[in-house]
């Protein structure tokens, strides 16, 4: 008997098998996504690649810079490179960005012969020791940082690029300013030794006289220390102004901000001295064109990107 229960039990075990296993296999295929997790569900699925649609078409185009900046062919690329406006739109539209390449390229000396690049030389035979005796000959850099960060040069290259006669709009506004305000700086300076040597008296002009001494040499020093600041910027690297320029620019900056104010003050003691003292016409005039002097190269930096703000 207990042979036959034993035998009993194996053949129902042998047939409830096949509907075991197969409700184990039909189980996943009853959940639905949303049983799963959110991001184990999304793993799952295929991802699309966002850069399938990239053409990678660029369309060389003359560099906006062109004859402003000396370069030898090769060093400098400009193109237009074609990409989607959004990857992650199929249906979104093409775009054009403009990029700029920069090839670093080593010189060759005559006397010693052609070395070649040191970057191919290092693709040749990445094990070889590299020759680092231009390194001991080398200066050490002069490196500026931070820079004050100006905003001209690359406006002043977007409207050549437009149209280079628009350059005459910034170039006599800022000309006028300096040319009045040199020409007041060196008369006003230099006008009291001539009189003490000639033993005359000033005019009296109250406070319109040392105003428009303060203006003309805030003007003059903003002027000479961007200069200075401009041409050592470029010195060091053509490149560079695109940026900014030296540190210590910003002293410039804030002298010719700076000047608009004791400019807007020879106006007002122009005017006054003029009305209260009988001042002469001759010598409110130049007060009066030095006080704008000033307001204009002040309004001309902060326009033009060169002010500290």
């Amino acid at each position: 008997m207990l042979d036959k229960r034993v035998c009993s039990i194996l053949l129902c075990t042998l047939l409830c098998l096949p509907a075991v296993a197969r409700e184990t296999t039909e189980q996943p295929s009853d959940l639905a996504p949303d049983a799963l997790e959110a991001d184990t569900w999304q793993a799952l699925q295929p991802q699309p690649d966002p850069f399938a649609r990239d053409s990678y078409r660029i369309d060389p185009v003359v560099c906006p810079f062109r004859g402003e900046i000396e370069y030898e062919p090769g060093d400098i690329t400009c193109g237009l490179l074609e990409v989607p406006e959004n990857r992650e739109d199929p249906d979104s539209r093409f775009i054009e960005l403009h990029f700029v390449k920069l090839s670093s390229r080593w010189d060759k000396d005559e006397d010693e012969g052609e070395k070649g690049d040191m970057l191919n030389l290092f693709y040749d035979n990445p094990t070889a020791e590299p020759d680092l005796s231009c390194v001991a000959e080398m200066e050490e850099p002069r490196i500026w940082a931070p820079l004050y960060v100006s905003r001209i040069v690359p406006k002043l290259l977007a409207l050549a690029a437009e149209d280079k006669k628009k350059l005459a709009i910034p170039g006599g506004w800022a000309a006028a300013s300096i040319l009045v305000s040199l020409i007041a700086f060196l008369v006003l300076t230099f006008a009291p030794p001539i009189r003490w040597l000639d033993g005359s008296r000033p005019i009296k002009a109250g406070a319109a006289r040392i105003s428009a001494w303060l203006a003309a040499t805030a003007s003059v020093a903003a002027v000479g220390v961007l200069a200075a600041a401009i041409a050592m910027t470029a010195e060091a690297s053509e490149i560079m102004p695109l940026f900014g320029f030296v540190p210590w620019a910003r002293y410039g900056a804030w002298c010719g901000v700076a000047a608009g104010v004791p400019g807007l003050l020879t106006l007002l003691a122009t005017y006054r001295a003029r009305r209260e003292r009988g001042l002469p016409g001759s010598r409110a005039a130049g007060f009066a064109l030095t006080g704008i002097a000033a307001i204009s190269l002040s309004a001309f930096m902060l326009f033009w990107g060169l002010g500290p703000f």
